[in-house]
């Protein structure tokens, strides 16, 4: 009788999971504005990557106040041109959900811009 073989299983890769040892974003504010604000983000698309950029783990923090808000952008892929379009429609959502608050961008470039401008 021959040995049995162990099941194999299948895990299916996941295109729009956060990067393997990103961590999840800080969130500090109103709970309701939070999820509002992080909803809409979910709809900006990373061109270098081709995934949103709450699950591609760009999100590092987003701070709303009474007064201001701060989102902060880790930039990991070298390609300032994508960095820049994915700034403007984030900044975009802020100014959309946070009517009459002071808003601020922050980016925290993890490698350097790469030479040249992003393939279309």
């Amino acid at each position: 009788m021959p040995a049995l073989r162990p099941a194999i299983r299948i895990h299916p890769h996941a295109p729009h999971a956060a990067p393997a040892g990103s961590t999840p974003p800080r969130l500090v504010g109103p709970a309701e504005a939070l999820r509002r604000v992080m909803s809409r983000l979910g709809r900006v698309v990373d061109p270098a990557s081709g995934m949103d950029i709450v699950r591609a783990g760009r999100i590092v923090a987003l701070d709303i106040g009474a007064d201001e808000a701060t989102l902060t952008l880790r930039i990991g892929t070298g390609h300032c041109d994508s960095a820049h379009h994915v700034a403007e429609e984030a900044f975009d959502v802020l100014r959309a959900e946070l009517p009459d608050t002071d808003l601020y961008l922050r980016h925290l470039q993890v490698t350097p811009c790469a030479s040249g401008a992003d393939p279309a």
